[in-house]
């Protein structure tokens, strides 16, 4: 048995596609990024003491990129409290809809780069997003996960007919 202080902890970011729908859920600091036409039309709010900080106003976007705190989460799965996960209501993709999912070893580094770097076609842009967020954070790079679905067409009613180009690639550093 682990003693309940030492259990692993972990943050996290999940979405489901159906019907030309996409429904996503969050705890902790993992993003998703819902990008249409190469501009950010929604991403999932952290779970951290940064985020409080941003939202009272009590520190600037420049400040929460360096806060010392900003690892610092107040949900997540495995911790002594219960998490508290957001749900997103259902939301209609449109064709070249980009969903991006992140741990905080890829947005931390890449900032505004991430949002950019999905221009080109997602098997060469998500190597090319961790490949960058790895050599930007050297050697205390965290862990890198990242996760991007472009939209590719509209489904078709009653057929539940979708298609999406998908590419994933994950970096673990001990």
């Amino acid at each position: 048995t682990i003693p309940r202080g030492d259990a692993p902890r972990t943050t996290c970011v999940a979405c489901v596609v159906q019907d030309g729908e996409a429904t996503w859920a969050h705890v902790g600091d993992s993003r998703l990024y819902h990008l249409r036409k190469g501009r950010l039309l929604k991403r999932t709010l952290d779970h951290s003491r940064v985020q409080m900080l941003l939202d009272a106003g009590a520190i600037t976007p420049a400040e929460a990129e360096n806060h010392p705190q900003r690892n610092l989460v107040l949900s997540c799965l495995g911790g002594d409290a219960t998490p508290r996960i957001e749900v997103v209501r259902p939301m209609r993709l449109q064709q070249g809809d980009v969903l991006a999912l992140c741990t905080d070893g890829v947005w931390a580094p890449l900032a505004d780069r991430l949002l950019t770097g999905f221009s080109q076609p997602l098997p060469l842009a998500v190597p090319f997003l961790l490949d960058q967020a790895e050599s930007i954070a050297g050697t205390g790079c965290d862990n890198l996960t990242l996760l991007a679905l472009r939209w590719e067409s509209e489904p078709k009613p009653g057929t539940g007919d979708t298609q999406a180009m998908w590419a994933m690639k994950t970096l673990v550093q001990d």
